[in-house]
């Protein structure tokens, strides 16, 4: 009898230690790293803020509705350092994917362009120096990172910033304009600093030193962690801070200085004074008639602190642009000493699949009609505005067929 006993005791025993290792299993198919995505899920995911573009040589390419300002890795984001290198921290809901996964192409005729693929990175940018700037640019399809790199890129490609503004939130804003980088684009200096990816150790570019870049900034430069977490989690992370503060700040900060651009300070222009209640009110509604009124500078100044203040009773995340450098936004509310990634590994097609994945509508280019750029030697001519028109313009096709009544 005791040895059926013990014996029981003993299936027991083994029959829960059976159910714990299943279950250590299915936590570790569950977590974020552990799943896979393919194409399809960028074509689904990013239809709604683009234009999918068939594009001759690179197939499926994507153009982003972000207006005439957009510039990839400085629109709406910012650097972090990490303990990969310097990341981008998009602000976008969709940035999970251009900024960290393939390559990007400027295209004359229709602007930026990503072209999907498959490694993640903190960032596929090459990062460079020149005098008292660091600069950064896309890497093209085609260019991979490597010691003694030569890709020249066009300048269009570059973003420079000073150097004590490398760790501003908002960087785009601190950008130097295209006339001063056209005029050294040439010169920059590489940054030979590189890591590798987690699952194929290409290369990438880590980015400046973080010793080096301290002597510069004058904010406290956190090293934060990357931390893998659900794509659900990075695009309601996103949305709450654009929501909640980037935005909100980004209209304060642009109507204060639309109000004082539009003030002037010197009585002989024009006598006429109104009370800061109505400058407040023309703004707010954004009219033109606060250039046909003129304050005082100390009603001007008693505007820009009842602005700031309001600022600061919003609770954000994102300090407003001022002569003070911004501190350090929060890539969480809760933790700030990490960056929150979804990180998935992307699954290539197989040959013999029947059904491949395809962006539900796609434009057309018809007759080869592009003009990449591609080489520091050519010349950038189209208006962003008439790229953003050739785009809309641009036939939709479905299931290898030309709609030509239809337009996106």
């Amino acid at each position: 009898m005791k040895r059926v006993c013990l014996s029981s005791v003993v299936l027991f025993v083994a029959f829960v230690l059976f159910l714990g290792s299943c279950s250590s299993s299915a936590n570790v198919t569950a977590s974020p790293s552990a799943r896979e995505i393919t194409y399809q899920t960028f074509y689904d995911e990013l239809s709604p803020y683009g234009t999918w573009i068939n594009y001759p040589v690179y197939g499926e390419v994507w153009n982003p509705n972000m207006g005439v300002s957009f510039r990839p890795y400085a629109s709406n984001g910012r650097w972090l350092y990490t303990n990969e290198g310097w990341a981008w921290n998009s602000y976008y809901s969709w940035g999970w994917a251009p900024f960290h996964y393939g390559r990007w192409l400027y295209d004359d005729l229709y602007g930026w362009l990503w072209v999907p693929g498959y490694e993640w990175s903190p960032a596929w940018v090459t990062w460079g120096t020149y005098n008292n700037f660091y600069c950064w640019a896309p890497l093209m399809p085609g260019i991979n990172i490597n010691v003694g790199m030569n890709w020249n890129p066009h300048s269009i490609y570059w973003n420079v910033v000073n150097r004590e503004h490398i760790y501003e939130d908002h960087i785009h804003g601190y950008l130097q304009n295209t006339t001063v980088v056209n005029n050294f684009s040439k010169n920059i200096t590489i940054i030979n600093n590189y890591g590798s990816t987690k699952n194929t150790n290409i290369n990438y570019s880590r980015g400046p030193q973080i010793a080096e870049v301290r002597n510069f900034v004058h904010n406290d430069i956190k090293v934060v962690n990357i931390k893998e977490v659900t794509k659900k989690e990075i695009i309601n992370n996103n949305t709450h801070i654009v929501n909640n503060s980037t935005v909100i700040n980004n209209n304060i900060v642009n109507n204060k200085k639309e109000i004082n651009n539009n003030i002037h300070y010197n009585n002989s222009v024009n006598n006429n004074v109104v009370n800061k209640n109505e400058v407040i009110e023309n703004h707010s509604r954004n009219t033109n008639e606060v250039n046909n009124n003129i304050v005082t500078k100390g009603e001007a100044d008693r505007v820009g602190k009842n602005v700031q203040n309001n600022t600061a009773e919003s609770k954000s995340n994102v300090s407003i642009k001022s002569n003070k450098s911004n501190k350090a936004v929060k890539n969480s509310s809760e933790d700030s000493n990490v960056m929150k990634v979804y990180r998935p590994a992307v699954k290539k097609p197989v040959v013999e699949e029947i059904s491949k994945p395809r962006p539900a509508n796609i434009k057309k280019i018809e007759n080869n009609a592009v003009r990449p750029i591609s080489s520091s030697q050519e010349q950038v001519k189209g208006p962003r505005v008439e790229q953003i028109q050739n785009v809309r313009a641009l036939p939709v096709t479905k299931n290898g067929k030309v709609e030509k009544n239809k337009r996106k």
